[in-house]
């Protein structure tokens, strides 16, 4: 029985299972900033008057050289909405996580400082230095 154990450990820590997905959030309407890898955005329904949000809880996944991290791309029409491109890792046995982040912004001006929380060891506001 322990070998099989061990066996199985092997095989969900070899990486097998591994895939990345691509995904794309068009209309972004703000950018928040909450600290260092945790970002936020409000997006507008096509057709439609409501505001959602999507949290970025956190930049999450191991660094490695795959190219991931956090981008920002002034490449965006003042006229034409903006939009995030983005990459997760689903891992078997050991969920999913962020690997890169895109924003594709109008300009730097866009990105808004946002507040954080860390329980008992204190909460704040990023401030974006302009």
């Amino acid at each position: 029985m322990r070998f099989f154990t061990l066996l199985l450990l092997a095989l969900l820590t070899i990486g097998c299972g591994m895939r990345i997905q691509e995904q794309k959030i068009n209309n972004v309407v703000r950018v928040f900033w909450h600290e260092y890898s945790r970002y936020s955005v409000m997006v507008k329904e096509p057709n439609s008057n409501e505001l959602k949000m999507i949290e970025f809880a956190r930049y999450s996944c191991p660094r490695d050289d795959s190219g991931g991290g956090i981008h920002f791309y002034q490449d965006v029409e003042t006229s034409k909405p903006m939009y995030i491109n983005y990459k997760v890792m689903h891992r078997v046995g050991f969920g999913s996580c962020v690997v890169q982040l895109d924003f594709h912004i109008h300009s730097e001006n866009d990105v808004e400082g946002s507040g954080w929380n860390h329980g008992k060891f204190g909460s704040g506001r990023t401030a974006v230095i302009r």
